[in-house]
């Protein structure tokens, strides 16, 4: 074979391995966000959880208070139910009592609700709590992973790249201007084998006498249709033995 066309093949399947592994190093910095994106969600979640426990105890506060405030009305009103002198007043005082009651009852049965809602809530943070440290511990592992999955790949690009500029020093600035040119739009695939009287990447047949020059791999032959660069591989003797 022609070595500079062997030297296209070989540049062209260093190219496309680098395109390969690069594509796959972008891929790691995307699975470490999602990752970090779960234990930031569970986080949240968690804040949430506490906002609304503090929540529950403002109101807790604010309801106490009123409770006191009642109360003291309360007190009040027995004062001055002592002192009244007609029974229309003692009539109107015990109104006043009863609807302080009522009030005093329905901020009680608030506190209650709130106290239940808080300890229920507490023990939810408290599982919350355990939650997101395990899946933070788990993160920490699983990012390692990918760390050196990564470390992996980008050590492989790194010697890919080397070999495909070794490759790239066989090749005259012209040659790889016509590769380049060609790989441009086409996914990074320059050349194209010849198999069977067609072009393999874009199927179109090729003539016959055209099919025969290309198969002497002594130059440089374009496919009439995609304008890659063909070339041709023998095909692999069929085996002789018959099956049982």
């Amino acid at each position: 074979m022609d070595p500079v066309l062997q030297s296209l093949i070989r540049y062209q399947e260093l190219s496309l391995e680098l395109s390969r592994l690069n594509a796959r190093l972008a891929e790691f910095p995307v699975k470490i966000k999602a990752i970090d994106a779960e234990v930031e969600t569970a986080a949240s979640a968690l804040a949430a959880g506490r906002a609304a426990v503090s929540d529950h105890q403002k109101e807790r506060r604010k309801l106490e208070g009123e409770l006191q405030d009642l109360e003291a009305r309360l007190k009040k009103y027995n004062e001055q139910l002592m002192q009244v002198k007609t029974n229309d007043e003692y009539k109107a005082m015990q109104h006043e009592i009863a609807g302080v009651k009522g009030k005093i009852g329905g901020v009680e049965e608030k506190i209650l609700v709130l106290m239940e809602d808080a300890e229920s809530g507490d023990r939810g943070l408290k599982e919350e709590e355990k939650a997101l440290e395990s899946r933070r511990k788990d993160s920490e592992a699983r990012k390692a992973v990918v760390r050196e999955e990564e470390a992996r790949v980008r050590e492989e690009a790194e010697k890919v790249t080397a070999s495909q500029g070794e490759a790239k020093t066989t090749l005259s600035g012209e040659v790889l201007d016509l590769f380049n040119r060609i790989a441009q739009g086409r996914n990074g695939v320059a050349l194209a084998r010849a198999r069977e009287e067609r072009c393999q990447e874009c199927n179109v047949r090729l003539r016959p006498h055209l099919f025969q020059e290309i198969k002497r791999n002594d130059h440089i032959i374009q496919c009439d249709s995609c304008r890659r660069i063909l070339y041709y591989v023998a095909e692999a003797p069929a085996s002789d033995s018959a099956p049982a």
